[in-house]
């Protein structure tokens, strides 16, 4: 929204304020110097970090690399390189990329400079890693750069790369430094796809297997061996090594058999090396979870997008590697919850969870960590700085990446492969699996892990269930004992005393279980009974018997009557998540955009219950208001630019626009919020019958709103009005300030 002259000064203004904290204290880059960093370290780094990551946001934008001002904003940016504090580095790196999307030409003399410090400057640890991070960035830049780089840099790069990591164990001072550049490096090149990588392929899995034994007996006997630094050194080698063949997984021009079958051995000695955990922390300290958790992670992401039948003969040990994950065996304090529990939800949990899991708020984020279950820290690049050279840096809704701590990373991994992988074992090891789950529950004495476990295990098993439902083998859960045993633990977190978001994945695992072959809550939070509807509903889904749908359904029934706390929510969310039927208007609104001319018939009967609806339902019943409000979006998608024209088409246009000015009138700004795009929507289709001038007033009062949700949907919706109409929208706004 900012004019161009705006972002230029914004810019100035941040490479200013980046240049200041720069030299707000005193840091050595001499490699015998021995450092102590205090607070104003930290400090700057933070403020580094704020200042590289909006100059990203800004760069995409502004036209700022004139002649006579690049140099005060990109030498303090480059200076960034050299903090002694990673995140500022990171940072750095990231806003680097941006910048070069934003002037292209800039791009290859961003390399050849990076380059040519690491060469430099190859005694510095902190230069090592500041400068590859930088050069890792702009080599990924190459794909949303339109020029392009040089054939002969990639090349430049592996080599490089292929340097570091053999001459690591030279300087055990620079060791960590060099093996974390040299396989980020490779992650680049090899991100830029087949042309440039298939040649060199031969040296890049050479590369990745001389971080890994030579074969699983070694990896058993590596225990009794090492110290605390040459583990840490082992463990950041293998983590990069992973990385290098998940970006390879990806690519599959590149993933051919024989790079396929190279991956498998040191997958296998990872999860030896998984299975050990306990006795490397108790030998060598805590700091050992985090990279152990690197190495998990990779492990799990890479077997997600290997072919199942390669890795069949690791299915035992993957699997008991996956289950300790998600029951918190390895950390008998943790109280750890995943967060792919709001992504694997149908949506209707949101009637168990409070405003803030929407997002819709500016207090969400805060609610969000105030939560019980919440998982721990938040996002941000140095948790993964893989991240700057995966993805795309044009994309407009993730301004920069926000990666999870590693230990959360982990937990949604092993859950996700879990859900690939449970599928395709026999029954009688699904069945030891998910007893297994039952008595971990039933011995968890703590109440908070107890809703820790349960959601992990809610989530993992809903995802199970999705699988065995959409195999190719039509795959069902015939075994009656495993019916009854998934049941009950499904059902378990649809109990009182369950968090909302434990309560929503329970929801959705039942209602799996239901289409697979499912029940839900007593003592549970609203977030556990979430969870546990959600699980119900997947299990529904995965044992597709209609008798056991039947009985599933019919006790939901019953306990409603019975019930009067917090338990009917759950039960009642499980019947949606069992029928896919909870919300009628919402159902109907689904239809209605993919239904497109095939619903056009049914568009003046839907338009007349809404509008009897609006007038006859409570302003306090917010999610019916709620779900007319999405029909009403669909309705107008649906008739679409027919709304312009005349004749019997008035009638709806004239309901539609009656509708959204009643929906304007409710007291909650999420309603309201729908309300503002659906004018933006009406004036999309019929811009001389939305009256402009109202709605311009609206905007403005809206735009400084203390809900967040207004305030987006009314810059939104003004975006496109000064697109269509500019100088209209310039009057209404002086009438507006001048009354």
């Amino acid at each position: 929204m900012l004019s161009e002259q705006a972002q230029i000064a914004a810019c100035k203004y941040l490479g200013q304020l980046l240049a200041d904290y720069i030299n707000s204290f005193d840091y050595s880059v001499e490699p015998t110097v021995e450092r102590v960093l205090g607070a104003e370290a930290y400090a700057s780094a933070q403020a580094a970090v704020v200042a590289t990551l909006e100059l990203s946001n800004l760069s995409g934008d502004a036209p700022f690399f004139e002649e006579h001002e690049a140099p005060s904003i990109m030498e303090p940016v480059f200076a960034c390189l050299l903090h002694p504090i990673l995140s500022a580095r990171t940072a750095t790196a990231w806003c680097l990329r941006c910048v070069t999307m934003a002037v292209p030409s800039q791009l290859t003399p961003l390399i050849d400079r990076c380059i040519s410090r690491l060469e430099h400057m190859k005694s510095c640890s902190d230069a090592i890693s500041g400068y590859s991070l930088a050069l890792a960035a702009l080599i990924a830049a190459a794909s949303d750069c339109k020029l392009g780089i040089p054939h002969a840099k990639p090349k430049q790069v592996l080599t490089c790369a292929e340097d570091m990591l053999k001459t690591a164990t030279q300087q055990s001072r620079l060791a960590v430094a060099k093996i974390s550049a040299g396989y980020l490096l490779l992650n680049a090149v090899v991100s830029m796809g087949s042309p440039v990588l298939k040649e060199n392929m031969p040296r890049i899995i050479q590369l990745w297997r001389t971080a890994f034994p030579r074969s699983t007996k070694e990896a058993e006997a590596e225990k009794g061996r090492g110290d605390a630094f040459s583990w840490q050194c082992a463990l950041e080698q293998r983590s990069g090594a992973l990385g290098v063949m998940l970006a390879v997984a990806n690519q599959r021009e590149l993933a051919d058999d024989d790079a396929i079958k190279a991956m498998l051995l040191p997958i296998e000695c990872a999860l030896v090396m998984s299975s050990q955990v306990g006795t490397l922390i108790r030998s060598y300290g805590t700091k050992m979870r985090a990279l152990i958790s690197c190495v998990r992670v990779r492990v799990y992401q890479l077997l997600m997008l290997l072919p199942p039948k390669s890795y069949e003969h690791m299915f035992h040990s993957l699997l008991r590697e996956l289950v300790a994950e998600i029951t918190l065996s390895d950390d008998q304090s943790s109280q750890l919850m995943t967060s792919v529990a709001g992504v694997m939800c149908s949506g209707a949990e949101h009637t168990l969870l409070a405003p803030w899991s929407g997002g819709a708020t500016d207090q969400s984020l805060v609610e969000d960590q105030l939560q019980i279950l919440s998982h721990m820290g938040s996002g941000a690049l140095e948790n993964d700085i893989t991240c700057l050279v995966s993805g795309s840096a044009k994309d407009v809704h993730n301004l920069w990446p926000e990666p999870d701590t590693p230990q959360v990373a982990c937990l949604d991994a092993a859950v996700q492969a879990f859900g690939r992988v449970f599928p395709m074992i026999p029954e009688r090891q699904k069945l030891q699996i998910t007893e297994h789950f039952a008595e971990v529950l039933k011995n968890c004495k703590h109440v908070q892990r107890q809703q820790a476990i349960l959601l992990n295990v809610l989530c993992a098993l809903a995802l199970a269930f999705r699988g065995i439902t959409e195999s190719r083998g039509g795959t069902r859960l015939d075994n009656d004992a495993l019916r009854k045993i998934s049941t009950s633990v499904v059902e378990s977190g649809l109990e009182n005393g369950s968090t909302p978001l434990v309560r929503a994945a329970a929801a959705e695992a039942l209602g799996r279980l239901a289409q697979a072959v499912s029940d839900p809550q007593n003592g549970s939070t609203p977030l556990v009974r979430a969870a546990a509807a959600e699980a119900l509903g997947r299990l529904a889904q995965a044992v597709s018997d209609p008798q056991f749908v039947a009985l599933r359904a019919q006790a939901c029934f019953d306990k409603l009557r019975v019930f009067r706390d917090g338990r009917r929510a759950g039960y009642a969310l499980a019947l949606g998540c069992i029928h896919r039927h909870a919300w009628a208007m919402v159902a109907l609104s689904l239809i209605a955009e993919t239904g497109g001319g095939m619903f056009r018939g049914y568009v003046e009967l839907a338009l007349s219950d809404c509008l009897t609806l609006l007038l006859n339902t409570q302003s306090g019943n917010v999610e019916v208001v709620q779900g007319i409000g999405k029909l009403l979006t669909a309705l107008m998608t649906c008739v679409g630019p027919e709304l312009g024209s005349c004749g019997t088409i008035e009638g709806v246009r004239s309901s539609l626009l009656a509708a959204c000015a009643i929906q304007l009138s409710h007291p909650d700004p999420l309603i309201k919020s729908e309300a503002i795009g659906g004018l933006q929507q009406m004036h999309l289709y019929a811009p001389r019958y939305v009256n402009l001038g109202h709605l311009v007033v609206d905007i403005a009062k809206f735009l400084t709103s203390q809900h967040l949700c207004l305030r987006k949907s009314s810059v939104c919706c003004l975006r496109q009005l000064v697109q269509r109409e500019a100088r209209e929208v310039y009057s209404f706004s002086l009438h507006f300030l001048g009354s």
